[in-house]
């Protein structure tokens, strides 16, 4: 989680919980607002987003679980079968954006679609510079569903689902579309794969997961009603994109098959006791693609790739930061911010194929497992999220000196030097 959205997330607490900030929300001009269907549905959206906005800031932007306030404004069967029941904010969060709904809105319409079922369709903006400014952000459809005299929020995947197929190997439901070919053998290795990380890593109480697979995100994205997202349409390829829903246990797997072990990890290391109900972690990531992969290769490939750009980065010391460095027009590259009047923007290491960020602390993860298989990998994992504060990682490096054995001052020597023997 970078600096910037970490500050925008302190902005938007602040104005949401002390202050009096409002959203600006605008209604398509064409619409008939005097409508009595018209002002009971878009009440009814409006009051639902302010509440999600307000429980969102006082649970830090971590919001897993919906109350009873919030599960007031769905349908039965949606609180029934999610811990989180609104799909497209559980979506968002899979990719950083929780803070979509604090957003300027420009409400496009809803529509009738039979006697008792009508559509929402409507539109967040960015108001801030950092983010796309004056691009959408999100353009979704909700559902809202007439029973007796009151209306409930619906989520479109509750109706998209019936024209999907269905597979189940073990604990894993898959959905994927009818034209899509279903891979079964590549079900079976990952189900193969998840018996033995939960046996090695000592993981109870696993519960069943909810796997939809397709060729592309964009696709399985338009079955939770999003039309469009930040983070798509980003480039000329078809990338391969995974994302783990944590409050309802779900997989996204586009382009990357019936076997994407990264994303399931991130579920199953929920069921690991750390005594800490934190957000992101770096090692968690490495984790991820030291057991799993990451964009469809595994780490070995990415290893390599790491030692290349390593190589090619002499300037790069992982003993000032495992992370990224600071770098604008005057000064190119530090380990210390700059001054406000010469602002410095915070580059991730990274590049299109491979997020080194995460591939850094795979290699991390490969020390560990060769000093002391799972269980040090656990140990590491553990204290990380119990001792190190998501907004001071450097004190992460207190826990590889106490594990590994490794002092900073030696940690980027001491991985260059690893990658160099063994990829």
């Amino acid at each position: 989680m970078n600096y910037i959205f970490r500050i925008i997330i302190f902005v938007l607490f602040i104005n949401t919980c002390f202050s009096q900030y409002k959203r600006e929300v605008n209604i398509k001009s064409s619409i008939d607002t005097t409508q009595t269907e018209f002002r009971t549905i878009f009440n009814l959206w409006e009051n639902y987003i302010n509440d999600l906005n307000y429980r969102n800031a006082n649970n830090n932007f971590l919001l897993k679980e919906f109350d009873e306030k919030l599960n007031s404004y769905w349908y039965k069967c949606e609180v029934d079968n999610y811990k989180l029941c609104d799909l497209t904010f559980s979506f968002m969060s899979g990719y950083g954006n929780v803070m979509y709904p604090l957003y300027k809105e420009y409400f496009l319409g809803f529509v009738k679609r039979d006697s008792n079922m009508y559509e929402i369709k409507t539109m967040f903006i960015s108001p801030f510079k950092e983010n796309p400014h004056d691009f959408p952000t999100l353009m979704m459809t909700v559902m809202v569903i007439k029973t007796g005299d009151s209306f409930k929020l619906c989520n479109k995947f509750t109706l998209n689902r019936s024209k999907l197929l269905t597979k189940k190997f073990a604990n894993i439901t898959y959905y994927y579309p009818p034209f899509y070919k279903f891979n079964d053998s590549l079900a079976t290795t990952l189900s193969n794969r998840i018996d033995a990380f939960v046996k090695n890593f000592n993981i109870i109480n696993q519960e069943p997961l909810t796997y939809l697979v397709s060729n592309n995100i964009t696709e399985i994205s338009t079955w939770f009603g999003i039309d469009y997202f930040e983070w798509d349409y980003m480039g000329g390829e078809n990338m391969i994109e995974g994302r783990a829903i944590h409050s309802n246990n779900m997989i996204l797997s586009g382009g990357g098959g019936e076997n994407y072990m990264h994303e399931i990890i991130h579920i199953l290391l929920n069921n690991v006791n750390t005594n800490k109900n934190k957000g992101d972690s770096w090692f968690e990531e490495g984790i991820c693609c030291f057991f799993g992969e990451h964009v469809g290769h595994d780490y070995s490939y990415h290893a390599k790739r790491l030692k290349e750009y390593l190589n090619a980065n002499k300037q790069i010391d992982l003993s000032q930061n495992l992370l990224g460095y600071y770098s604008n027009s005057i000064s190119k590259f530090s380990y210390k911010k700059d001054s406000i009047v010469n602002p410095m923007d915070y580059i991730f290491y990274c590049d299109f194929q491979t997020n080194y960020m995460y591939i850094i602390q795979a290699v991390l993860c490969d020390i560990a497992f060769k000093q002391g298989g799972y269980q040090k990998v656990k140990n590491i994992y553990i204290q990380q999220r119990q001792q190190v504060p998501d907004e001071d990682y450097q004190k992460f490096y207190t826990v590889i000196e106490k594990e590994l054995g490794i002092k900073r001052k030696n940690v980027d020597k001491h991985i260059r030097e690893y990658l160099n023997k063994n990829y």
